[in-house]
């Protein structure tokens, strides 16, 4: 019964729940993240390069934001059914080397998806280190229950 079925998801992810997650962004997260894009561009690799810019140290790629919502979509959620569908980030400020990231994602929407039993579940996502934003954006996920 897709009613039954709805309300039973709309019961485990409600619009509104906000779920948080935090990572640290180590050497071995950035070296992992450098080998697998190939990204050495010196403001990514080079402090002095960094630091000619006005920047502390070297800034960590952006992207590794988004490696961090796919662990949250594959891990965090009550159900191992699911699949990141489509993620957008904004990027507000520089994060470094070391830095504890915590991703909020609040449900936006929960919609039933044209395979039965499955939902597109909307999350307004949200970055922040030391409480300061450091990027915004939206994800979506297929979430079977």
């Amino acid at each position: 019964n897709h009613t039954e079925a709805t309300w039973i998801m709309s019961a485990v992810l409600a619009v509104g729940q906000t779920f948080r997650v935090t990572r640290a962004v180590t050497e071995e997260v950035y070296r992992a993240f450098v080998i697998c894009s190939g990204d050495c561009n010196p403001l990514h690799a080079d402090d002095a390069y960094a630091q000619g810019l006005g920047y502390s140290s070297k800034l960590m790629h952006g992207a590794i934001l988004n490696a961090f919502i796919s662990g949250f979509v594959g891990t965090a959620l009550p159900t191992s059914d699911t699949m990141c569908l489509s993620q957008k980030l904004n990027f507000k400020r520089p994060f470094f080397l070391n830095d504890v990231v915590e991703l909020c994602a609040t449900v936006d929407s929960v919609q039933g998806a044209p395979q039965p039993g499955k939902w597109i579940v909307s999350f307004a996502a949200m970055f922040r280190v030391n409480n300061r934003m450091i990027a915004t954006g939206k994800v979506e996920a297929l979430i079977g229950m």
